[in-house]
């Protein structure tokens, strides 16, 4: 079938050896005055003008106002931290005379999700979003990730299996996104989003799960990953993990999925009727014409699972995170695809890898570690001993493949290492330390120009 043919070849090419790597960057805009205001995608795209940046990045906007900055691909992963971050610095002096900033957090925890960017694709997304209830506008309007980009290398599946195996400890070690009680102005619950301590979620594979459960399970009274919680609210046809045990599955996946929206006869975008799955389009009958390439191409835009191919792989289950953690993140992913140890690990039998606390071969399903759920683990913070464990494992094969490579990232993976992990925080600890929800504005320190302390001595030297 046409169709199936068209799906199988998002999938990563074998034998692809280009190597390349890029990132598409995100942060909340806000007012530097009033920390409670929406900043519109207006105001952010006038602050920051139409002249190229600096590194050769490219700006663009979600439709909350969330700014992003997209690098070229390189072979260098120091290299591309250096663009990332040159571009970063030029964005952000940009919106300073404005009074913007931009602030590295997963999701708002102030400003409830408000849409400015009025396009038929995002106000058909956000209808249908809207009908299963208020997450999907959350995702939309109130959330930043920081999205890594790779080519899979000559064996493209081992990659897209290590990926999808290993991203539930990737998610828990780089979460960003924390909450705190219902009755502050941290609380998801007062915002509407459906996420509080006490309230259950689906997990993507199963029972669904507690936030307080979990957060008395790792011995805190709050979430640091709210941003994934809340994306499994929305509809898990297109969110949930992808099975990495045969492309097949890829072809299924984006069939079951439900559709946002479909283009009429005159190429407009009109709303689908709730529930359709693209099977159902393409099978007919119906009065509604049969959907082509381009029509499978708009439905494969709207599926977020946490590692979507798209001919390389998409790595999107990060949080945003500060300047520092993104080398962080960068040189871990590379590493997790020039490591064959890391691979083997994730390819490993049914029954687990045969180490204590690493990713098995159910991946999110049931086995990220023994008896421990992979959403779970993922919603879990690096103090947990499951998280060290698989983490500590994980960030050590990624500073022994860097520095035997060469490359600088190596240096700030050892720093990460041997400071925050091994004191058990997350990026979500470290910001919930430096952000006070009673405060009139954000006196987290905005990124590239913090207003206060420099959030790098976070860091400890070598």
């Amino acid at each position: 079938m046409e169709a199936t043919r068209l799906i199988l070849a998002q999938l990563p090419a074998a034998g692809h050896a280009r190597d390349q790597i890029a990132v598409e960057a995100e942060w909340l805009v806000v007012d530097r005055k009033e920390g409670t205001r929406v900043v519109t995608v207006a105001e952010g795209r006038a602050a920051v003008g139409r002249s190229p940046l600096p590194a050769g990045g490219v700006v663009t906007f979600e439709p909350g106002g969330q700014l992003e900055v997209s690098t070229k691909a390189t072979t260098d992963p120091d290299e591309l931290v250096e663009r990332l971050e040159v571009d970063t610095r030029e964005v952000a002096a940009r919106l300073e005379p404005a009074g913007l900033a931009m602030v590295p957090l997963g999701r708002d925890p102030l400003r409830p999700p408000v849409a400015s960017l009025d396009l038929p694709r995002y106000r058909l997304m956000r209808q249908a979003f809207d009908r299963q209830g208020p997450s999907g506008a959350v995702m939309m309007c109130s959330t930043a990730s920081l999205q890594v980009n790779i080519d899979p290398g000559r064996d493209a599946w081992s990659s897209w299996v290590t990926l999808s195996r290993w991203a539930p400890v990737i998610a828990a070690l780089f979460a960003n996104s924390p909450t705190f009680a219902p009755d502050s102005r941290w609380s998801p619950g007062g915002r509407g989003t459906g996420l509080a301590p006490g309230k259950s979620f689906p997990s993507p594979w199963g029972a669904p799960t507690d936030v307080t459960t979990m957060s008395q399970r790792r011995g805190s009274g709050s979430t640091d990953g709210s941003r994934m919680a809340n994306w499994w609210l929305i509809d898990p046809s297109r969110t949930a993990p992808v099975p990495v045990d045969g492309p097949d599955r890829w072809v299924d996946y984006v069939f079951g999925a439900t559709l946002l929206f479909r283009a009429d006869s005159s190429g407009d975008l009109v709303a689908a009727p709730g529930g359709t799955t693209f099977r159902e389009w393409l099978a007919g009958p119906g009065d509604f014409r049969r959907p082509d390439a381009t029509d499978l191409a708009r439905h494969l835009s709207t599926l977020f699972p946490p590692v979507r191919p798209r001919r390389w792989l998409e790595v999107r289950m990060i949080d945003a995170v500060p300047e520092t953690v993104r080398s962080v993140v960068v040189g871990v992913v590379w590493a997790l695809l020039h490591d064959d140890e890391l691979a083997s690990r994730a390819m490993a039998a049914p029954d687990g890898p045969g180490g204590e606390g690493l990713p098995g071969r159910d991946g999110w399903r049931r086995g990220s570690w023994r008896g421990l759920p992979g959403w779970e683990a993922a919603a879990l913070s690096p103090d947990h001993p499951a998280i060290q464990a698989a983490g500590g494992f994980l960030l050590d094969r990624a500073v022994a493949v860097l520095d035997q490579a060469g490359i600088r990232l190596g240096t700030a993976v050892r720093r990460w290492r041997d400071g925050p992990f091994r004191s058990g925080l997350s990026p979500a600890r470290i910001s919930r330390g430096r952000f006070n929800p009673e405060a009139p504005g954000w006196s987290l320190a905005e990124d590239s120009r913090p207003p206060g302390p420099d959030p790098q001595a976070l860091i400890p030297g070598p």
